[in-house]
């Protein structure tokens, strides 16, 4: 079975468009992306509008990881297929997130778990880099952790204009939270402390549940509320 991804546009991104009066109240307009796999658990398209573009990030209807653009005003999709396979027919932990850095770069990564690649075996992190901002003609595959360590829930964050990257090192019941903070001058990865963020003691999971992830507290120190 195959549906139809749609992106609904609200009042606030096309408030110049006329509405359709055939969409619910609030839409003004329905804009078909792509085909995708229809019944997905997890991994559900992520949408972001930046500096005039707006990206999707999504598994197809051959569970292909893919991202398409197109620019606000503009009906026309680009699209690009990433050589990632989601090999989970319910897509069970199958997480996409989609991150943009200081100077338009977009960041793609994806969990791990009953992924394919090609070629074949794929790196414990799977993760993007475009080679130009505001782009999506090509990306560069980047490590981004130690060969070593797995890094599930990999998400992306916006922290006060920089991007961070959140992951679980360990496994199901004895996990670490950790958190790697973007450079975009160096172009590079740097974790930001030396000890987890959320320790999980070898005893229990520890995640960074919250939307917007970690936020500066009082003192201007990264802090979770």
């Amino acid at each position: 079975m195959r549906v139809l991804l749609a992106i609904l546009l609200p009042i606030s991104v096309l408030s110049f468009a006329k509405a359709d009066e055939s969409l619910p109240a609030g839409i003004l307009k329905q804009l078909d992306v792509s085909p995708v796999w229809s019944v997905h658990e997890t991994g559900h398209p992520v949408l972001m509008t930046r500096e005039g573009r707006q990206y999707v990030l999504y598994y197809d209807d051959h569970r292909f990881m893919n991202i398409a653009s197109r620019a606000l005003g503009g009906d026309a999709w680009q699209h690009f297929r990433f050589p990632v396979r989601m090999g989970w027919a319910t897509g069970g932990h199958a997480n996409l997130s989609l991150g943009i850095d200081r100077d338009g770069y977009l960041h793609v990564t994806c969990y791990r778990r009953r992924m394919t690649i090609e070629p074949p075996t794929p790196p414990l992190a799977i993760y993007y880099r475009s080679k130009a901002p505001h782009s999506i003609e090509a990306f560069e595959q980047l490590p981004m952790v130690p060969e070593e360590v797995n890094p599930n829930y990999p998400t992306f964050y916006e922290v006060s204009g920089e991007l961070f990257f959140a992951f679980r090192r360990g496994h199901s019941g004895g996990g670490d939270q950790l958190l790697n903070r973007y450079d975009p001058d160096q172009r590079e990865w740097r974790q930001v402390f030396d000890t987890p963020v959320l320790d999980g003691e070898s005893e229990r999971n520890a995640y960074i549940q919250h939307p917007a992830g970690p936020t500066p507290g009082p003192d201007g120190r990264s802090d979770h509320p």
